[in-house]
């Protein structure tokens, strides 16, 4: 009971002081709208005389109708006009000036306010909440760094198993023997290798890797007699394909 008396006792003047700058920030805010706002209706009614000069000054007439004197239609004198309506320009120019600095005045002044009042709460944080957020914040710590380093475990195990599978591919002996065939049954399509004759309904990586034709082994063709041709003709038994080309293969050592 004696530390939360304690702690209320230190934790009223600041939630005073945060209620005053609170207090200070909404008046500044709705000040510098309200003068926002004037200088927009202020920046139109200059473009308006700046763009009714312009055209003054771009023609000969003796007299002028405008409103800009006195507030109501009447006309005068062009020259003595020009005069006139170049000193309200001026005029105008130099008032929006000076209340485009006192907008930023009251815009610096809110946000300092704003800052005084998140110092405020950080003051007041460990008065009430701050262990509770402290637990929090704590625990999403924990979590995030689990989260990281099971990513990392997981990224470490698929780069060393990729590695792997790479070298295996790239230094296979065999890896040179895959050749696409069509299944004459289904019609789909399977990657068999001549050498080992193993059999895959993947695309092998050795393939994909390393894009080429693929060799038969010396031994699975065979030397023949076409009858009919009068001609030696060559077979190989593991695909069924047949030529009358000696294959280089059948030279290999």
């Amino acid at each position: 009971a004696f530390q939360l008396k304690r702690v209320e006792e230190l934790a009223k003047p600041l939630y005073l002081r945060e209620e005053e700058l609170v207090q200070e920030k909404k008046k500044l805010a709705a000040d510098a709208q309200r003068l926002k706002n004037a200088l927009e209706a202020a920046r139109k009614d200059t473009d308006d005389l700046r763009e009714e000069l312009e055209t003054m000054l771009s023609v000969t007439h003796k007299h002028w109708d405008t409103s800009r004197i006195t507030g109501t239609p009447q006309r005068f004198l062009t020259e003595y006009l020009k005069v006139r309506m170049a000193e309200q320009l001026a005029e105008k120019e130099a008032q929006i000036a000076q209340d485009k600095d006192r907008y930023n005045e009251l815009v610096v002044q809110a946000r300092q306010r704003e800052r005084m009042i998140r110092q405020v709460r950080r003051e007041l944080e460990p008065l009430t909440r701050g262990m509770a957020v402290k637990t929090k914040r704590d625990r999403i710590v924990r979590l995030r760094n689990r989260v990281r380093l099971e990513k990392w475990a997981s990224t470490t195990i698929q780069r060393h198993f990729r590695g792997h599978r790479l070298r295996q591919a790239l230094f296979s002996w065999y890896r040179d023997y895959w050749t696409e065939v069509n299944d004459d049954t289904t019609g789909d399509t399977y990657f068999y290798n001549t050498w080992s004759e193993e059999v895959r309904w993947t695309r092998p990586l050795e393939m994909t890797l390393l894009p080429h034709k693929a060799v038969p082994p010396p031994d699975r063709w065979r030397e023949d007699f076409d009858d009919e041709r009068g001609v030696p003709i060559y077979i190989n038994d593991a695909n069924g394909e047949t030529t009358y080309d000696r294959p280089p293969e059948m030279d290999y050592d």
